[in-house]
């Protein structure tokens, strides 16, 4: 945080904040952790999205770990999103699952390349927070 603070970044601007694909490899402690440090840093208004995998998690995606040569190391329920979310001051905007993701975002690519599909996996969720 103090590289971030002493690059430029403005704790007293609006800001948007993007962490996904850290919740998978991170212990629930200690994503907790990095969630009230950014949380702290952010003024009201700001805006942060993060992905999670649902409790659906299982060894399908060892592939996913193989690949970041990392294990994954948690999997959260919405009560967990939520909690976290309270214990940071931070409001959950937007929730959306695998299938709100693959209609809002990939149906029309989808459709126009159908032997190229993009899917989410059933098992991610996506979470827009907004600090209170």
């Amino acid at each position: 945080m103090k590289d971030l603070l002493k690059s430029g970044f403005d704790k007293n601007k609006k800001c948007h904040i993007s962490l996904l694909g850290i919740s998978y490899y991170l212990s629930k402690d200690d994503f907790c952790a990095v969630i009230n440090k950014i949380s702290n840093i952010m003024c009201k208004q700001s805006s942060l999205v993060i992905d999670y995998p649902n409790e659906k998690y299982d060894s399908k995606n060892k592939i996913l770990e193989l690949g970041t040569g990392e294990e994954m190391q948690s999997k959260y329920s919405y009560k967990d999103i939520l909690d976290i979310a309270s214990k940071n001051n931070l409001l959950v905007y937007e929730h959306l699952s695998y299938t709100d993701i693959n209609k809002d975002f990939f149906y029309d690519y989808n459709t126009l390349n159908p032997n190229y599909k993009i899917v989410a996996s059933d098992e991610t969720q996506y979470v827009h927070l907004i600090k209170k």
